[in-house]
């Protein structure tokens, strides 16, 4: 087996045979974004409105840098014809929440992004509009 194939093997294995130590910030970080992932669908499943399609799909990771976690927990769904992604970020501690929705003007000729941040109590909403060109097929 060529060298540096057998170096990862070997870290393979040594991850395995002595895994890193837990850390509680980071169990803390990934509690909290299992409970917001929790909080936001019931949120969603007790407010749904007709045409809105949840997939309940998303992402998450968690790392550390600089001996601090940090991370995002999100989801999209479709709310009537808006596309929105949720996430909750951990970052130096912070929590953020941050709701982005995109959508079209009625004549579809404005792509529409709505941003929503939140933070210990503070909230900041931007809206804006790019136009856009129509493909012709």
């Amino acid at each position: 087996m060529p060298d540096d194939k057998l170096s990862h093997v070997h870290q393979m294995l040594e991850f395995n045979l002595n895994p890193p130590k837990p850390r509680p910030e980071m169990e803390h970080m990934q509690q909290r974004s299992m409970e917001y992932r929790q909080r936001v669908l019931r949120k969603f499943q007790e407010n749904r409105k007709p045409g809105t399609l949840g997939t309940g799909g998303g992402t998450g990771f968690a790392s550390m840098h600089e001996g601090t976690p940090f991370g995002r927990q999100g989801f999209h769904y479709w709310d009537e014809k808006a596309l929105v992604h949720q996430s909750l970020q951990s970052f130096d501690g912070q929590e953020i929440e941050v709701m982005e929705r995109l959508s079209f003007s009625p004549d579809r000729s404005t792509l529409i992004c709505a941003l929503e941040i939140s933070s210990g109590g503070h909230t900041v909403r931007h809206e804006d509009g790019f136009p856009i060109s129509q493909v012709k097929g």
